[in-house]
């Protein structure tokens, strides 16, 4: 099972560079877990496995009600730490043309909380550990720098700030070294912004979910 990384075209537009750059993140998510024995999903434009191990776990059968996301679920069921790798060359990155980028990761997106809901509990907690510990840091830094300059105390400004700057540091590293080995673009400035933007909407998109019908994410079965 081979897990590859997938993007959109460069462009200097705001919405298609934060679409690439949650991209660029979700495939350095999902390949460290792969890496670590707990592979969940893969870009299904960049995914690679050999017939007999399809078949001989009889393929999408047990998600076949759903219109997307079988198969993230798929890889979730049979990947392993033996059978599991990634591909991080430049030579096997695909890059997906799309008319309206933003439309389509929107689309992902809103498509993925249907997935979300069948990933075993491992994965949901580590996710949600991501997701939670970044909200949180986030909320946090403002109201302890605030809290600082009220009672006059510079740890509570300082610490939060040097954490703040901390953070940053790590980001840039790891987003780009990775960026880097997939040939995408770089993020600097924007890494911030982007980290801070994307739970709010992803928040929003998920509450558009959420007034979905259910069909829109699972075939009628015939019986």
């Amino acid at each position: 099972l081979v897990l590859g990384y997938s993007t959109f075209p460069k462009a200097r537009d705001f919405l298609t560079r934060i679409s690439i750059f949650d991209t660029l993140f979700s495939a350095i998510q999902f390949m460290g877990f792969a890496i670590s024995g707990n592979a969940y999903m893969g870009f299904s434009t960049n995914l690679a496995y050999k017939k007999e191990l399809f078949f001989n776990n009889k393929g999408f059968a047990s998600h076949l009600y759903l219109n997307s996301g079988e198969d993230d679920l798929f890889i979730e069921e049979i990947s392993s730490s033996d059978n599991t790798r990634i591909a991080v060359n430049s030579e096997s990155k695909i890059v997906v043309h799309k008319d309206n980028v933003w439309e389509f990761w929107k689309r992902q997106r809103i498509s993925h909380f249907s997935t979300y809901a069948y990933y075993s509990i491992g994965t949901k907690i580590r996710l949600a550990f991501e997701m939670s510990s970044r909200c949180l840091f986030y909320l946090s830094f403002p109201v302890l720098v605030i809290y600082g300059i009220i009672v006059q105390n510079p740890i509570f400004i300082f610490l939060p700030v040097a954490l703040f700057l901390l953070r940053y540091l790590v980001q840039i590293i790891i987003v780009n070294n990775s960026g880097q080995q997939l040939k995408e673009e770089r993020f600097y400035l924007t890494i911030p912004l982007f980290d801070i933007l994307l739970p709010i909407v992803k928040f929003l998109l998920w509450v558009n979910h959420l007034f979905q019908r259910n069909n829109d994410f699972t075939r009628r079965v015939l019986r």
